[in-house]
């Protein structure tokens, strides 16, 4: 099965630093939030930042930065690297719910345009209306059939 996974990085005013989305070539949803995390924390090293806080709809993606056993053997040397970079750097993880990770989520399905890896240093054309609702905290909901 092919997937993408998608991160918005934000200062601490939530204005947009920059954004990304990748396709991934094969795995479930937890590989496509494991690597969206590694993702996250290798473009924060080549960034030079020092100050990073991932949120993610997976809490198994939170799980693993204490158990090593859940990430999948192809990526977990990858995994290790960077989880030796959170230790050097001011780092926090944390769980939020789907709801809250709209404008990830979004750019994680935009992907099958391209089919590669993009950043983008301004905020993606299809993502200004929702992403200005998250900067300003307004809820949304996902209904279900």
């Amino acid at each position: 099965m092919t997937s993408s996974c998608g991160g918005i990085f934000k200062d601490d005013k939530s204005g947009h630093l920059g954004s990304f989305y990748a396709y991934i070539h094969e795995g479930n949803f937890v590989v496509a939030e494991l690597l969206a995390a590694i993702m996250a924390i290798e473009l924060a090293m080549e960034r030079g930042w020092i100050k990073l806080w991932i949120e993610t709809d997976c809490i198994l993606v939170v799980k693993a930065f204490s158990n090593t056993n859940i990430v999948p053997w192809y990526i977990k040397s990858r995994w290790r690297y960077c989880c030796a970079f959170t230790l050097q750097i001011d780092f926090l993880i944390s769980h939020t719910f789907r709801e809250a990770n709209f404008c990830a989520d979004l750019l994680a399905n935009i992907w099958y345009k391209t089919k590669t890896f993009n950043w983008f240093d301004n905020i993606h054309h299809d993502l200004p209306k929702d992403f200005l609702l998250d900067k300003q905290g307004i809820p949304r909901l996902r209904l279900c059939n």
